[in-house]
């Protein structure tokens, strides 16, 4: 199986118009977004661009907050599902906001506002990678999974109930073995199989 990079620079709008895109497209996979601010942060599903997302912050519970409200004022932030992933992040935050967004998945869903990267990808090796997510879930915390390093507690976004997690992601890797490019791809509980 092919993939797809695309690459370029988007306003405010074109960035919503993307996202909206992407998620439209994914609509037979599980979609989850995460968002970065000064202020906070969210890993959750994806709520459409109208809907609320569990926004975390130190020291206080989490909220539910208008996705469009925190995409505003995030820094950074990915969407992403096994079939693949949109990422951006915040390269002038005078107003008009400017955001480096990159695409990289199984087929084009963003259309033509990025530009093709592809041939990036021509000498790299795709690889899966897991890893452990923070927490521990117990018969006592509730449906949350509890960090007591950080210390916090965790809302993942997943179906099924489990003690661990882990994130899925995909890695390109050149010659010598170094990542060139990241992609998200899902988070399972421990013991289940890939996402491909």
């Amino acid at each position: 199986m092919g993939a797809i990079l695309k690459a370029g620079d988007v306003g405010l709008d074109a960035l919503e118009q993307l996202l909206a895109a992407a998620a439209n497209a994914w609509t037979n996979y599980p979609v989850r977004v995460w968002l970065d601010a000064p202020d906070g942060w969210a890993l959750d599903w994806w709520p459409g661009d109208r809907g609320q997302l569990r926004w975390y912050a130190a020291g206080r519970l989490p909220s539910s907050q208008p996705f469009n409200e925190l995409l505003a004022r995030s820094e950074w932030g990915r969407l992403f599902c096994p079939a693949g992933e949109l990422k951006w992040r915040c390269v002038d935050s005078r107003i008009p906001r400017r955001y480096r967004a990159v695409y990289l998945g199984d087929e084009d869903v963003v259309g033509p506002e990025l530009a093709d990267r592809t041939e990036l990808l021509k000498d790299l090796t795709r690889t899966e990678h897991r890893a452990f997510l923070w927490g521990q879930r117990t018969q006592v915390s509730e449906g949350d999974w509890i960090e007591l390093r950080i210390p916090h507690r965790l809302q993942y976004p997943v179906d099924k109930p489990a003690q661990r997690l882990y994130l899925i992601t995909e890695l390109w890797l050149d010659g010598a073995g170094v990542v060139q490019f990241r992609r998200l791809c899902d988070i399972q509980p421990e013991g289940s199989s890939s996402h491909a």
